[in-house]
């Protein structure tokens, strides 16, 4: 999805938004201990999420994946 907008300093921008949908399997549980039951939402733990991250800025050496690490 791209939408496009005129930002404060009214400049014409871009916001891609990329959405995967291969990845849908969960490799660890996820544990809250704030939440209990059940929910139809799946999230990454911190810790893969942090690798997808790591892995797209090594593969694609691109500045939005080295924003999204920081």
């Amino acid at each position: 999805m791209i939408y496009k907008y005129e930002s404060i300093n009214k400049v014409p921008t871009k916001l891609k938004i990329e959405i995967n949908t291969t990845q849908n399997f969960q490799v660890l549980p996820v544990q809250s201990e704030w939440f209990n039951g059940f929910s139809d939402i799946i999230t990454d733990e911190i810790d893969e999420l942090m690798a997808t991250k790591l892995s797209a800025l090594y593969q694609r050496r691109k500045g939005r994946d080295l924003f999204d690490v920081w």
